[in-house]
C-alpha cells in the first residue's frame, strides 16, 4: 500500500524514511532479500489464487519506484510479469507493471546480459502475439504494447546494443517490424519510432556483442514503408487485381488474424482501427492527417539513420560502416524499381510514395556524406545520380499528375546537379524547356499548372550553379525564342530562372555575368520604358487607366481560371492588361535584382572592373559606374535603366489621393481592396460583405478587381524603389535625390497605411542605407538637406490629422464599415510607431553605445605640447568617452597637473588652452545621414520638433521610442560639440582635425545647447505633468484641455486600440502596496538626465575656465542650466529642495554613479 498509494499527505522526510526502508528490505541481505523471499514463498504456497497473483503484480509495479531495473531482473521478478501476461484477466495489470519498469530503465549500472536478454525476449514475444482481430478491447491492448515497446527502445537503445547479441537484437527488430505491418497508424508510428532509436544507436558506432548487424535487410523494410507513405485518398475505389497483389507483396505478411483477400481489405482494416479511436468530426480528421504526416517524418528519419555515413569516434568495428555505405545504394535501387512499376501503370499514389522515400532523407544523407571522405561522398552521389537519371529519363508519362510530381522531385534535389555530368543536366533542362514550350493540357478542375511547375524547377536548377557557360548560352537562346509566346507571368519566371543561373555560375567572370544579365533584361527593360504609366507625366494617364478599367463591360475570369481565360480577358480589356503587365514587370525586376544582390553578397568582396552599359544590350544610357563596390555592381546598368520609370510611377500613385480623377477612378479609390484591408488589420476582416452602391454602368466585381490590381501595383512599385535605393549605382543618377524628395513631399496627402509603406520601403532606406560616399562624399548631406525637411513636416502634419476627430469623419464609407475603421486605426498606430522609430534612428539611436556622453573636463591638460597631443604621443591625446577604457599602457607624466584650469592667463600658449580633437573609439562616431543631420542646425531642430510632437500621441510604443530619440539626440549633440563638428564651430573657421580653442568650444557649446531647456526639457516636463488623454467621440475640440491634460479626440476604434495600454503606461505602479513611478516617468528619466548632464558639464567647463569650484551659487554663469532648473521647479509637486538635490548629485559626478543620479531625477519626477 505504501508503494502504490498516493502519499501526498506524508511529509517529505517521512517519504524519504519509507523509501529507505523499502530499499533495504528489497536489497538486504544481498543474496536473498527478505521481501523477495516473502513474495516467492507466497506464490509457491498460493500461486493458484488469482487475487494473490494480482497483489504480487501490484507490488512488482510499485517496486519500480524505489529500486532500479537490474535489481528486479537479478531476482527474476520478471517471471511474475510473465505469468500475468499469459493470463487473460491479468495481462493489462502485467503490462502496466511492465510499463513502470521500462519508464525507469535508465539506471546507473547495466543489468546482467542474461537478465536483459530474458527481459527483451519476453517483450518481443508479447509484441508478436498482437494481431489485429477487429476487437476494440484487443486493439487498445495492442496499442499499449506497441507504445511500451517503443519506450523500451527509446530508453535503452544504447544499453541494448552494448549488452545483447545479434539474436536478441534481431528478435527486437522483428517485433518492431511485426507492429509496422499492423493495420493502424498509431501502432505503425510507435514501431517506426522504436526503429529510429535502434538505428540511431547502431549508426553512432554501437554494434551487437558478436559484431554483426541485427537490422533486417533494408529491402524488407522499404516495401512496408512504401505502402505506409501512399496517400490512401488518391487510390481508386475499384483497384485492379494486379495492382492490389503488387501492393500486398510490398507490404509483406500483415499482422492480422485473417488472411487478406486483397489490398482493399487492408485499407478497410486500417479504417476500422481508426474508428476505434472514438473521435469523429472535422477536428479528428485533421488529427488523422497530422498523425499520417508524423509517420512520414519518422520514416524519413529512419532512412536517414540507416543510410547516413556518420560514425562515432571509436566504433567497435567496421561492420556497421560497411553496411551503412551500401544502404543508400540499396534504397535508390529498390525505389527505382518502384518508380518504374508506378510509371508503367500510371499509378500516381505509388509514384508519389516511391519518390518520397528518396526525396525526404536525401538532403540529410548528402550533407552527412559531404562531411566525410571522398569515398563516403561517392557512395551517396553515384546512387543518387543513377536514380536521378532514372527519374529524368523515364518515358514521358501521359499522366499529368505523375509528370508534375517528377518535376517537384527534380526541383527538390537541385543541389545534386553540381555532382552530375553536364549531359544529364542538359537533359533535365531540355525536358523543362519542352514542357514550358508545349505544356500538356491538364484535366479539368485538377488545379495542376505544369508549365509553372517547370519554371519553378528551372529556377531551382539555376540557383544551384550547375549550369555551365555553354548551357547558359543555349538557355539564353531558348529564352529569346520562347519569350514572345509566353504569358507575362511565365515570361517573368523564365527570366528569373535565367538570371539565377547566370549569377550562380562561378565559371563566368563579373563582366560576362553583367553582359548576360543586361542581355536577358533587354526585352523587359524596353517594355518597361514603353509603358504609358511610367512616364514622367503619367499621373493623368494612370487615373484615366483606372477609370477605363473600372468601367469595362467585360466579365473577368473567376479565381483559379486557366491561362486561356486570362488571355481572353487581356484581349477584351487593354487597360486592365496594361496594369497587370506593369505589375508583372515590377515583380520581375524586384525578384531578379534581389536574387542577384543576395547571391553576390555571399561572395567575398574583391576589386572588379564594372562594365558600362550601352544601348546595344539594355537600352540604357552610358553611365560611369564605380569600380570599388565589388560583385554587386553587375546590377547597376539595369537599375539605372529602370529607376526613372519606377519613381515616376511611384510619384503618380502617391498623387492619386490629391489629384482630380474621373468618377470611375474615384469609386476605385473610395475604399480598400480586400487584400489591402487584410494587410492593414493583420488578419481577414470579419463580418459579411455588404453590397456596394456604385454609379450606373459600373460592375462591382470589376471594380474590386481593379482595386486589387492597384494595391498590388502600389506594393510592387515601392519594393522596386527599395531595391533601387539599396543597389549600387542608383545615387549616381542626377535626379535620384529629387525623386526621393518628391515622394517625401506627398506624405501629408497619403492614407496612413500608404505613408507607412513609403517610410519603410523608400524614405527610411534612402536616409539610413549605406550610400556611395566613396564616389560622392557630399551625398549624405545632399540627401538629408532635400529629404529631411519635407519628411519631418509631412509626418507631423499627417499624424496630427490622423489623431484628430475630423479624420474619422472624413473617411469614406466602406462595404464593411467596422472592418474599415478597425483597419484605419491599425494603420494609424503602425504609422505612429514607424515614424517614431525612423526619427529616433535619424537622431543616432542605431549607433553603437549611442547613450554614452564624452566627459570633456577630464581631458583638459595644462602646460603640454599641442603638437605632441595632436599626434597622440601621450595618454591625453585621445578623447575618452564616458564609460570607455584606455587601450594600452603608457608612461605617466609626473610633472603634469591633470586637474589644472582650462586657461590661466593670456600669456599661455595655444597648446596650454587647447582641446585636442581626435577620432574616438567609443562612442561610435555618427556617419552618413545621422552626422549630416546633427551638423546642420536646421535639420536637427526639425527632427527634434518632430520627436517632441510625437509626445502628444497617446500610444505607448510611439512615446517610448520618441523619448529614446530625444535622449540620444541630446547626447549626440553634446558629443558633436565636443568633437568640434557643430555648424557654429565651422562658421568660426575651425578646420577639421585641428586644435579647438577654449573660447571656441565654450561658444559653440553654449550656442548649441541653448535649445535644450525649452526645446527638449519643457515638452517632456509638460507631458509628465499632464499626459495626453485619449477619448472617442468627445464634444471637445482636439485643442481643449480637460484639467491639465490635452484631449486627443479620435475615432472609437483608434481610441479602443490604445486606451488600455496607455492608461497603464501613465499610471503609477504598485509593488507590495507601495506606490512607484509610472513607466512613463521611468522612460522620461533618461531624457531629463541627458539634458541636465549636458548643461552641467558645460557649467563645469565654464567654472574651470574661471578657476571656480562648481557650485550652485555660480549657476548664473550658465543661463541654460538655470533655465532648465526653473523648468523642473515648475513641475507638479516638485520643490526647490528636490531640484537642488538633483543638481548637487550631478555636480558630484565623480562621487556619484549614474544610477544614483538617475534615481534622484526619477524621484524628483515621481514626486
Amino acid at each position: 500500500d505504501v508503494l502504490s498509494e498516493d502519499a501526498k499527505d506524508l511529509t517529505i522526510q517521512r517519504r524519504r524514511d519509507l523509501t529507505a526502508a523499502l530499499v533495504e528490505i528489497v536489497q538486504e541481505p544481498a543474496g536473498s532479500p527478505e521481501l523477495i523471499q516473502c513474495i516467492q514463498q507466497a506464490l509457491r504456497q498460493h500461486g493458484s489464487e488469482r487475487q494473490l497473483v494480482r497483489e504480487a503484480l501490484e507490488v512488482c509495479r510499485a517496486l519500480a519506484n524505489v529500486v532500479y531495473l537490474p535489481v528486479l531482473l537479478k531476482h527474476s521478478l520478471d517471471r511474475i510479469l510473465h505469468v500475468g501476461l499469459e493470463s487473460e484477466d491479468l495481462r493489462e495489470l502485467a503490462v502496466s507493471a511492465l510499463a513502470e519498469w521500462i519508464d525507469r530503465a535508465v539506471t546507473p549500472s547495466n543489468p546482467a546480459a542474461h537478465d536483459l536478454a530474458r527481459f527483451t525476449t519476453m517483450i518481443a514475444r508479447l509484441a508478436r502475439s498482437c494481431c489485429f482481430d477487429n476487437n476494440q478491447r484487443n486493439y487498445a491492448f495492442h496499442c499499449q504494447v506497441a507504445q511500451l515497446l517503443a519506450d523500451f527502445c527509446s530508453n535503452s537503445a544504447g544499453s541494448l546494443y552494448f549488452i545483447l547479441g545479434r539474436s536478441e537484437l534481431s528478435d527486437l527488430w522483428g517485433a518492431l517490424q511485426h507492429f509496422l505491418r499492423y493495420p493502424a497508424t498509431t501502432v505503425q508510428l510507435d514501431a517506426v519510432g522504436g526503429m529510429c532509436h535502434l538505428a540511431k544507436a547502431e549508426a553512432s558506432g554501437w554494434s551487437s556483442t558478436d559484431g554483426a548487424s541485427p537490422q533486417p535487410p533494408l529491402q524488407d523494410l522499404l516495401g512496408t514503408l512504401f505502402v505506409h507513405c501512399i496517400k490512401v485518398e488518391v487510390l481508386p475505389s475499384d483497384m485492379l487485381p494486379e495492382r492490389s497483389a503488387w501492393l500486398l507483396r510490398c507490404l509483406g505478411p500483415a499482422s492480422v488474424n485473417e488472411k487478406l483477400q486483397g489490398f482493399p481489405t487492408w485499407l478497410q482494416m486500417t479504417a476500422f482501427s481508426q474508428s476505434f479511436d472514438v473521435c469523429d468530426g472535422v477536428k479528428y480528421n485533421e488529427e488523422r492527417k497530422q498523425k499520417w504526416g508524423c509517420l512520414k517524418v519518422k520514416v524519413a528519419e529512419l532512412l536517414v539513420q540507416i543510410c547516413c555515413v556518420a560514425h562515432s569516434a571509436r566504433p567497435k568495428d567496421d561492420c556497421n560502416a560497411q553496411a551503412t555505405v551500401g544502404s543508400f545504394a540499396t534504397l535508390c535501387n529498390y525505389v527505382g524499381e518502384l518508380v518504374l512499376r508506378a510509371c508503367a501503370g500510371d499509378w500516381v499514389a505509388e509514384f508519389d510514395a516511391a519518390v518520397m522515400l528518396v526525396e525526404r532523407p536525401w538532403p540529410s544523407v548528402l550533407a552527412s556524406a559531404e562531411k566525410q571522405c571522398k569515398t563516403d561522398l561517392d557512395s551517396v552521389v553515384q546512387p543518387s545520380v543513377c536514380f536521378l537519371r532514372h527519374v529524368a529519363q523515364s518515358g514521358s508519362s501521359s499522366n499529368i499528375a505523375i509528370e508534375h510530381r517528377r518535376l517537384e522531385f527534380l526541383s527538390h534535389v537541385a543541389s545534386l546537379y553540381k555532382h552530375c555530368q553536364p549531359e544529364l543536366v542538359g537533359q533535365v533542362v531540355q525536358r523543362l524547356i519542352s514542357i514550358i514550350d508545349k505544356p500538356p493540357t491538364p484535366p479539368r478542375d485538377s488545379g495542376i499548372n505544369l508549365s509553372q511547375r517547370a519554371l519553378d524547377t528551372l529556377v531551382s536548377l539555376g540557383r544551384c550553379g550547375a549550369l555551365q557557360p555553354a548551357q547558359l548560352e543555349a538557355l539564353n537562346l531558348e529564352f529569346g525564342r520562347l519569350a514572345p509566346r509566353l504569358f507575362p507571368t511565365a515570361r517573368a519566371k523564365l527570366l528569373e530562372a535565367l538570371a539565377a543561373a547566370i549569377v550562380s555560375c562561378e565559371a563566368l567572370d563579373l563582366q560576362k555575368q553583367a553582359h548576360l544579365l543586361c542581355g536577358i533584361m533587354e526585352q523587359a527593360t524596353g517594355s518597361w520604358r514603353a509603358c504609358d504609366l511610367v512616364q514622367q507625366d503619367g499621373s493623368s494617364c494612370l487615373s484615366a487607366t483606372l477609370a477605363s478599367a473600372a468601367a469595362a463591360a467585360v466579365e473577368l475570369p473567376s479565381l483559379g481560371s486557366g491561362a486561356q481565360a486570362a488571355a481572353k480577358c487581356l484581349a477584351d480589356e487593354p487597360n486592365l492588361a496594361k496594369m497587370r503587365d506593369s505589375r508583372t514587370l515590377l515583380f520581375t525586376f524586384t525578384n531578379v535584382m534581389t536574387n542577384t544582390l543576395t547571391a553576390k553578397a555571399r561572395r567575398s568582396q574583391q576589386p572588379a572592373t564594372e562594365p558600362t552599359s550601352s544601348s546595344g544590350n539594355n537600352g540604357s544610357q552610358s553611365t560611369t559606374v564605380p569600380k570599388d563596390l565589388g560583385p554587386k555592381t553587375i546590377v547597376t546598368p539595369v537599375v539605372q535603366a529602370w529607376a526613372p520609370g519606377i519613381f515616376a510611377l511611384a510619384q503618380s500613385l502617391a498623387s492619386l489621393q490629391s489629384a482630380a480623377v474621373p468618377e470611375a477612378a474615384a469609386v476605385v479609390l473610395s475604399t480598400f481592396a480586400d487584400m489591402e484591408q487584410r494587410v492593414m488589420l493583420g488578419h481577414r476582416a470579419g463580418g459579411e460583405d455588404l453590397e456596394e452602391c456604385l454609379p450606373p454602368g459600373l460592375n462591382a466585381r470589376t471594380v474590386r478587381a481593379v482595386r486589387t490590381m492597384l494595391w498590388e501595383i502600389r506594393g510592387a512599385v515601392l519594393k522596386a524603389a527599395h531595391v533601387c535605393i539599396t543597389a549600387p549605382g542608383f545615387w549616381v543618377l542626377p535626379e535620384a535625390c529629387k525623386w526621393v524628395e518628391s515622394l517625401a513631399k506627398t506624405l501629408p496627402m497619403q492614407q496612413p497605411h500608404l505613408a507607412d509603406m513609403l517610410l519603410k520601403e523608400v524614405i527610411g532606406p534612402a536616409l539610413l542605407a549605406s550610400l556611395e560616399t566613396s564616389v560622392q562624399p557630399e551625398l549624405p548631406a545632399t540627401v538629408c538637406s532635400l529629404v529631411v525637411p519635407p519628411l519631418v513636416s509631412g509626418v507631423s502634419q499627417l499624424l496630427r490629422d490622423c489623431w484628430s476627430g475630423a479624420a474619422a469623419s472624413a473617411v469614406p464609407t466602406a462595404s464593411v464599415p467596422l472592418a474599415r475603421e478597425g483597419a484605419i486605426a491599425a494603420a494609424v498606430v503602425s504609422l505612429s510607431r514607424t515614424a517614431s522609430r525612423l526619427l529616433s534612428d535619424l537622431s543616432g539611436a542605431g549607433l553603437h553605445q549611442a547613450g554614452i556622453m564624452i566627459i570633456m573636463e577630464r581631458h583638459l591638460p595644462r602646460g603640454c605640447n599641442p603638437s605632441s597631443m595632436a599626434e597622440g604621443d601621450n595618454d591625453n591625446g585621445r578623447v575618452i568617452a564616458d564609460g570607455g577604457k584606455k587601450s594600452g599602457k603608457k608612461r605617466k607624466n609626473a610633472n603634469r597637473n591633470r586637474f589644472a584650469a582650462l586657461a590661466q592667463d593670456e600669456s599661455m600658449g595655444v597648446g596650454d588652452a587647447a582641446i585636442v580633437k581626435t577620432p574616438l573609439t567609443a562612442p561610435e562616431v555618427p556617419r552618413g545621414a545621422v552626422l549630416s543631420i546633427l551638423r546642420e542646425r536646421r535639420l536637427r531642430d526639425g527632427v527634434r520638433e518632430a520627436l517632441v510632437g510625437l509626445l502628444l500621441i497617446p500610444e505607448q510604443e510611439t512615446v517610448e521610442r520618441a523619448l529614446v530619440g530625444l535622449s540620444v539626440w541630446t547626447r549626440q549633440l553634446w558629443n558633436l560639440v565636443c568633437r568640434g563638428e557643430d555648424s557654429t564651430a565651422a562658421a568660426a573657421g575651425v578646420t577639421k582635425g585641428k586644435l579647438l580653442e577654449t573660447g571656441e568650444l565654450l561658444h559653440s557649446a553654449g550656442d548649441a545647447l541653448r535649445v535644450l531647456p525649452q526645446g527638449v526639457l519643457r515638452p517632456v516636463a509638460s507631458m509628465l505633468t499632464a499626459p495626453p488623454l485619449v477619448v472617442a467621440g468627445s464634444t471637445h475640440d482636439s485643442a481643449d484641455m480637460v484639467g491639465a491634460g490635452k484631449v486627443v479626440d479620435c475615432s472609437a476604434p483608434l481610441a479602443s486600440s490604445v486606451q488600455t495600454r496607455w492608461a497603464a503606461y501613465i499610471s503609477a505602479t504598485k509593488v507590495h502596496g507601495k506606490s512607484g513611478p509610472a513607466p512613463l516617468v521611468s522612460d522620461a528619466t533618461q531624457v531629463v538626465f541627458a539634458v541636465l548632464a549636458s548643461l552641467m558639464r558645460l557649467f563645469k567647463l565654464q567654472c574651470r575656465k574661471l578657476n571656480l569650484e562648481p557650485a550652485l551659487q555660480h549657476m548664473y554663469l550658465c543661463p541654460s542650466l538655470a533655465e532648465a532648473a526653473q523648468v523642473c521647479r515648475g513641475m507638479h509637486n516638485t520643490t526647490e529642495a528636490d531640484v537642488e538635490a538633483v543638481l548637487k548629485t550631478l555636480i558630484e559626478e565623480d562621487g556619484a554613479t549614474h544610477d544614483a543620479q538617475r534615481s534622484a531625477i526619477r524621484a524628483m519626477l515621481h514626486e
